[in-house]
């Protein structure tokens, strides 16, 4: 549904799509089912989760591990200390104490959208771990991620690296999963740096 939205945008030519967690995810099956629309893809620290547990199994209980404070929240029925736990993980390193009540409201209030994607992000359920998908992705493709990410984000990247015919791939220190928020201006240089090079 995000990739139709995206593509809305792109009826009068390619665009250098730029996509963070979810939706660099998106970005990335936009390019797929959509390659017209697409000349060039930014993807910063797409939590397409399956790339990683295909290539290390392991990595899922490991990362369920991780998120077991979260899902036991959600199954509560607590969705302010499912928003903590999340964000402890995948936030911008802002303790919960030090959020704003109106900001803690809000991810509280749009928690559960953090599980309506799990078919696509967990399942692949859009099919682009199937054979020569991915492999068929011929634009130039920017793959940044922060050095303090977690350790599913690396893996990621290394599954998508190992996929994309034109991926290249940025580290910034210090970072973690926000970092488009948390360094922007290091993000903005990479990506200036690569969109220089992009053909046409």
């Amino acid at each position: 549904m995000t990739a139709e939205i995206a593509a809305a945008f792109c009826e009068d030519g390619p665009r250098d799509v730029i996509g963070h967690s979810f939706g660099a995810t998106a970005a990335l099956r936009l390019a797929v089912e959509r390659p017209k629309c697409v000349r060039s893809l930014v993807l910063i620290e797409p939590v397409f989760f399956a790339v990683a547990y295909q290539d290390r199994p392991g990595m899922r209980a490991e990362l369920d591990a991780e998120l077991a404070g979260f899902g036991q929240a959600l199954e509560a029925g607590d969705r302010r200390a499912a928003a903590r736990e999340f964000t402890g993980i995948w936030g911008d390193g802002i303790p919960w104490e030090a959020v704003p009540e109106a900001q803690k409201q809000l991810l509280a209030d749009q928690i559960h959208l953090v599980v309506a994607g799990n078919a696509a992000l967990n399942e692949d359920a859009g099919g682009m771990l199937s054979p020569g998908v991915l492999q068929g992705v011929e634009v130039p493709v920017l793959l940044i991620e922060g050095s303090r990410s977690p350790a599913v984000i690396s893996a990621i990247h290394d599954g998508l690296a190992a996929r994309l015919p034109h991926a290249k791939r940025a580290v910034i220190a210090e970072a973690g999963h926000m970092v488009p928020v948390t360094h922007a201006r290091q993000v903005a240089s990479e990506i200036l740096r690569f969109l220089r090079d992009v053909p046409g």
